[in-house]
């Protein structure tokens, strides 16, 4: 998980910006984009036969 603030970030923005990577952590959110994302990638094999069709 990456978070970005910037140089410049007063320390509420810091503090949101840990916050949320703290959420993302205890809610498993990569675990859940792992287990999901093999649903959208693309069967390139079935991709190619339509081009040429």
């Amino acid at each position: 998980i990456s978070i970005i603030s910037h140089g410049s970030s007063k320390e509420k923005a810091i503090f949101n910006a840990i916050r949320v990577a703290k959420e993302c952590v205890e809610s498993r959110f990569i675990e859940e984009i792992e287990e999901k994302l093999p649903r959208f990638s693309i069967n390139k094999s079935n991709n190619s036969k339509e081009k040429s069709e």
